[in-house]
């Protein structure tokens, strides 16, 4: 498997969160839209999406530390799955100001 999604089932992860945060993190990092197009389709400021999206990217953190810590408990390719998280939150760790 090439990266963290294949092994964690973000999906599942994404639903434990509050609409609100699911629906920012989702129209920010998969369909890409700015901070500002998301806070006009959601009739809200753009700090507010930026509030959302960070409280959610925190909780899932935690939600994919917990399933990290019981694969290993598991002993799924424990190398690998550091890595992956590694790589993981890298990768996602900072929301990017897109502009308009």
């Amino acid at each position: 498997m090439s990266n963290i999604e294949d092994k964690l089932d973000i999906e599942s992860m994404l639903s434990k969160l509050k609409y609100e945060e699911r629906i920012a993190i989702v129209l920010f990092y998969n369909s890409n839209y700015s901070l500002n197009e998301i806070s006009e389709i959601l009739d809200t400021s753009p700090n507010t999406i930026k509030s959302r999206i960070t409280r959610g990217k925190e909780k899932n953190k935690k939600n994919i530390i917990e399933e990290v810590l019981r694969m290993k408990q598991q002993k799924d390719n424990i190398d690998e799955i550091d890595r992956l998280l590694y790589d993981y939150f890298e990768k996602n760790d900072n929301i990017p100001e897109k502009n308009c």
